[in-house]
């Protein structure tokens, strides 16, 4: 399981990837079980947010654009929200790397 973040000066993306992805956001969102692949939801904590559900490490997983305005609110919710599961925050290399 893990959290990686992208930022731009227009746009924030934070991933959240692995089988846990779905439960975490399911405490953000009532019907995150109905958000299909390449499908959208739009709030997390009352912050707009795109979220997207695109698994591109061939796990479950989703990606949440934010303003840049709430991008470290929208971290500081998930990452308190983390807590209760088995997962950690990463950088973006190392949903490209291969255990030995």
């Amino acid at each position: 399981m893990s959290y990686s973040a992208w930022k731009c000066d227009r746009l924030h993306n934070l991933a959240i990837q692995g089988p846990l992805s779905r439960d975490i956001l399911r405490k953000f969102i009532n019907n995150i079980d109905e958000l299909r692949y390449f499908r959208f939801a739009t709030t997390i904590a009352d912050i707009p947010v795109l979220i997207s559900r695109i698994g591109y490490t061939g796990e479950l997983g989703y990606e949440l654009f934010v303003h840049p305005d709430n991008g470290n609110t929208l971290w500081d919710a998930l990452i308190t929200r983390r807590r209760t599961a088995r997962t950690n925050p990463c950088g973006n290399a190392s949903t490209r790397s291969r255990p030995n």
